[in-house]
């Protein structure tokens, strides 16, 4: 039997007002939500997600396994990017075409831009939920700097929620 979402009012109002106001202002904005382990940020992200009436959602996901991993918790990020059409197409064959164009399609710059093109043709409000920052590896932390980047440059409504325990890592985002 799953409870419902008890208390944490306050704390998802403030989201909320964080997704609004990168709607408001065609900007990018943020929040950081930082917490022992077993405090419920991962709980109130999900519950944020289940909410909030973002045209699209794209997630990152660290696993303490995973953490060597390049681009291993931007997975999902990807995915969700590949199947922008026209300019996710690209992505998708740098990342998953059994043949890939040429052997540097790897390179994070040129990843880091196809993945730009995708989030350039995605129409409408974008949420970026992010979960255990402090087990990210580097490139995807990387990747979702350069897209926040490119929105501001775009004036993109992107907003980005974002959890992690109390380290240094995490807390750098």
């Amino acid at each position: 039997m799953s409870s419902g979402f008890v208390g944490r009012r306050v704390e998802l109002a403030l989201l909320d007002s964080v997704c609004s106001k990168a709607n408001a202002d065609n900007r990018p904005a943020a929040a950081l939500i930082s917490g022992v382990p077993g405090s419920g940020k991962s709980r109130l992200l999900a519950e944020l997600r289940s909410r909030r009436r973002a045209t699209h959602v794209l997630g990152v996901v660290g696993y303490e396994s995973a953490f060597q991993v390049p681009l291993g918790a931007a997975a999902n990020l990807l995915r969700g990017l590949g199947k922008v059409s026209d300019a996710g197409e690209t992505l998708r064959e740098f990342l998953f075409s059994p043949n890939p164009v040429d052997d540097r399609s790897l390179e994070p710059l040129r990843l880091f831009e196809a993945a730009r093109r995708a989030l350039l043709g995605l129409e409408g409000s974008i949420l970026l939920v992010a979960d255990d920052l402090q087990w990210v590896d580097d490139l995807s932390l990387a990747l979702c700097s350069y897209l926040v980047r490119s929105a501001a440059e775009e004036e993109i409504p992107f907003a980005v929620i974002a959890a992690t325990r109390p380290t240094s890592r995490g807390l750098a985002f």
